[in-house]
């Protein structure tokens, strides 16, 4: 998600295209851009209509940020400074809601791994997932 630009999606088409990953490294303070650790990495998801909505709601979202990194301008998935929301605010914020719902915390990765789950007990080919 946080390596994820307006110009990997097509909407016309229906798919965001995976192209990179990125990860901001808390040891030296920066943002590491790059290619995708593995050829499965490079990848094309198809847009859901509910995905759409919400992507859509989101560049709104971007559009309304006073300001936005020159750097990070095409990112999908800002914070409030204009720049790239990193990975563990995702999961602080999934750790709230854990809490608050009662039930054991868990992190995105986590709910990749669900996500991939009820995929196949959906009856989705392995090798399409």
């Amino acid at each position: 998600m946080i390596g994820l630009r307006w110009s990997d999606i097509d909407f016309e088409e229906g798919v965001i295209h995976i192209t990179r990953s990125m990860g901001y490294r808390h040891s030296t303070g920066e943002w590491r851009i790059g290619p995708s650790k593995s050829k499965s990495g490079y990848r094309d998801i198809p847009i859901t209509q509910e995905c759409r909505r919400i992507l859509l709601a989101q560049k709104e979202k971007v559009k309304a940020l006073k300001i936005v990194s020159k750097d990070f301008a095409d990112c999908v998935f800002l914070c409030r400074k204009g720049e790239p929301t990193k990975n563990s605010a995702y999961d602080t914020t999934l750790f709230k809601l854990a809490d608050k719902a009662g039930i054991k915390r868990f992190s995105m990765h986590t709910l990749g791994h669900t996500y991939a789950t009820r995929c196949i007990e959906a009856g989705m080919r392995p090798k399409t997932l």
